[in-house]
């Protein structure tokens, strides 16, 4: 009967010490999955702040953009694919 009894109490024991374990390894999974989430977030928002900033910068580069055409137009010259300025001559027409 002892020999029973201790292999009982042995069994609750091991029970017991993988409940224990089998409950941190959750607790360590939820911990994970809450700090993996909070880190998430953060890339979502430094994203989306990303994502604005380059929107404000395509819109920047469109009035530049069309500001320069308007002085091109003014001072009459052209600006080439490879970033040299062209002067246009308007030469006067010879009656």
């Amino acid at each position: 009967m002892d020999c029973i009894n201790t292999i009982l109490n042995n069994l609750f024991a091991l029970c017991h010490t993988l409940g224990g374990r089998v409950e941190n390894l959750y607790l360590r999974i939820v911990r994970n999955d809450v700090e993996q989430a909070t880190m998430n977030q953060g890339l979502i928002e430094s994203l989306a702040g990303a994502h604005q900033k380059i929107r404000n910068l395509e819109a920047q580069q469109t009035v530049l953009e069309q500001r320069l055409a308007l002085l091109e137009r003014g001072a009459g010259v052209t600006m080439e694919g490879d970033g040299d300025v062209k002067k246009e001559v308007k030469q006067e027409p010879n009656d």
